[in-house]
């Protein structure tokens, strides 16, 4: 039974008062309407829809018109963020404030009765949305990419479609203890069977489980199988835990200053974005909905893929596995303000994004502007071609370097001259420091090269590093006898760090600690790679700038065209 309190409107009764249950079940709770409450309240319809904490109560239909207003106000809020005109920041907000999250709480408690249809309509509004903000149509594969998690080599932008039956399903397994002992106590009251309630949310549960499992590969049944398993486990032990007062993630008790029995019921503060690469450890909150979303990212990539090679599209397949390199940073994407390190412009931002879903370079094939080649729609040709922007995107990533070197040693020096006797103006140096390797001094030479570019082999980056030490290879010997190690720093054009490059990071980073006490090197490295990432990114888009047509070039610089 429900009860809301309503204005009097002039009306005597100011309550309102409904039968909540399965239709079957109505029968065996008859008369449950009594004179007293027919007295004091206003008798609705059995199951009529009603609101609860924020939720609808009822029928299919009657969620799926509340789920159509929502999909209706976000719609509006596209609109209004599209007037920021700073599209990195409509990008954030447009991820944050009007993806998926605007209907996940009517996923997790009804995602198994919204329309199909109307969880349509919101995807193709928040496609457009990103469209907008990027400035033209993208691939459905590009779509599909930006529809995974960053990590993953997409934008995090969530479709309701994916996302809704392992939301509902998550919600159902971990709430499943809580909602069992409110039931026991309904029924101490003479309210409900427990034995019938449990029989309900178990089918219920049970159902949205047969949907999810029929719409995934054959291949990933069995790990949506123990992922369930695991997670109804782990909702009955952390419901214990929380009644005894202990805390959800470690089961210690709850006793310190600010501390209460239910600590990590919900979210610890800072956990808002859970895409951003700095905030998606520690959490104590259900997981179970993340897993299993990270399940689906699986079979879209996976299915991506294969689409990608069935249309032998085979630099997709290569950017796509760059990019989704655990090695990658994506921070660039949250570099907002240059108060926190270098920013890509407006035009830069969007390229860059269109770049990383494929999509960077003109709809169709056209002439190259530099050498009148076929400069395709996803950019490949164009990071293989703009040489005089690939140096100045070497340059700053070396600049970047340097500052991450100076902050460990103070005569850390740029393109230093005279390293090698036999040949003074060899500069096998980017970046000369002692920071690099304990007791020793390190010629650091920066390289930026593509998986499509010639030689790449299956790891552009190992490829380039060879060939740097092939190339120095006669002079070796020479920096050697100095007591230098020369060190190839390679990343490739898409933000993955060769390992060995990230290894000389991590050793500048903990020389810059230890000089700085009050800095964690980890902060220091992270830093360094997010600068790095955000020069790599302006490199490529300015290549593809480069490469487009000189009519295409006026429209898109008009200034320099004058």
């Amino acid at each position: 039974m429900g009860a809301t309190r309503v204005p009097a409107d002039g009306e005597e009764l100011k309550s309102t008062a409904r039968l909540l249950c399965p239709m079957h079940a109505v029968t065996s709770v008859a008369g449950w309407d009594t004179p007293y409450v027919r007295r004091t309240c206003m008798v609705l319809d059995n199951n009529s829809p009603g609101h609860t904490l924020g939720a609808t109560i009822g029928s299919a239909d009657a969620i799926t018109t509340s789920t159509r207003e929502t999909v209706a106000k976000t719609r509006a809020l596209y609109e209004s963020l599209s007037t920021l005109d700073h599209p990195a920041t409509e990008l954030v907000l447009t991820r944050r404030c009007g993806d998926v999250a605007k209907l996940t709480y009517t996923l997790r408690c009804s995602g198994d009765r919204v329309a199909e249809a109307v969880l349509e309509e919101f995807d193709g509004g928040l496609r457009a949305a990103l469209e907008s903000t990027l400035g033209g149509a993208l691939r459905d594969t590009s779509w599909w990419q930006a529809t995974t998690s960053v990590r993953a080599g997409g934008l995090g932008l969530r479709e309701s479609t994916a996302v809704s039956l392992p939301a509902f399903l998550a919600s159902r397994i971990t709430a499943r203890p809580l909602a069992v002992d409110m039931a026991q106590h309904a029924a101490d009251a003479g309210l409900l069977s427990v034995a019938l309630f449990i029989q309900e949310y178990d089918e219920r549960t049970r159902a949205a489980y047969e949907r999810l499992r029929t719409h995934l590969p054959d291949g990933v049944h069995e790990e949506l199988r123990l992922l369930v398993e695991d997670g109804v486990s782990a909702a009955a032990e952390r419901w214990n835990r929380l009644k005894e007062g202990r805390s959800a993630a470690d089961g210690r008790l709850t006793t310190s200053p600010g501390r209460r029995p239910g600590t990590g019921l919900v979210l610890d503060a800072g956990e808002e974005d859970p895409e951003h690469p700095t905030q998606v450890r520690g959490r104590t909150g259900p997981g179970l909905q993340a897993e299993l979303t990270a399940l689906v990212d699986k079979c879209i990539i996976e299915g991506l893929a294969q689409e990608l090679q069935a249309a032998e599209q085979f630099p997709d397949e290569r950017r796509l596995r760059e990019i989704a390199d655990p090695a990658c940073n994506h921070e660039w994407l949250w570099a907002l303000s240059p108060h926190h390190g270098p920013t890509l412009q407006d035009e830069e931002y969007v390229e860059a994004v269109r770049l990383r879903l494929g999509a960077g370079g003109p709809e169709e094939p056209v002439p190259c502007r530099l050498c009148g080649g076929v400069l395709d729609g996803a950019g490949s040709h164009a990071m293989c071609c703009a040489t005089g922007e690939a140096t100045r995107g070497h340059n700053a990533v070396r600049k970047q370097l340097h500052g991450l070197a100076r902050s460990a040693d103070s005569a850390a020096e740029e393109e230093p001259l005279g390293l090698i006797p036999s040949h003074p103006t060899l500069r096998p140096a980017d970046v000369f420091t002692s920071a690099a390797h304990p007791g020793r001094l390190s010629a650091l030479d920066v390289g930026v090269t593509s998986p499509e570019a010639t030689g790449a082999g299956d790891d552009c980056t190992e490829s380039m590093r060879l060939r740097k030490l092939s190339d120095y290879g006669p002079h070796l010997a020479a920096l050697e006898g100095q007591n230098i190690v020369y060190h190839p720093m390679v990343w490739s054009a898409f933000g993955r760090p060769h390992a060995a490059t990230t290894k000389v990071l991590r050793a500048l980073a903990r020389q810059a600690a230890r000089r700085r006490s009050f800095v964690r090197p980890q902060l220091l490295q992270r830093r360094a790679e997010a600068a790095i990432s955000v020069e790599i990114w302006r490199r490529g888009a300015k290549m593809v700038f480069a490469c487009w047509p000189r009519q295409a070039d006026a429209d898109h610089h008009p200034e320099e065209a004058a």
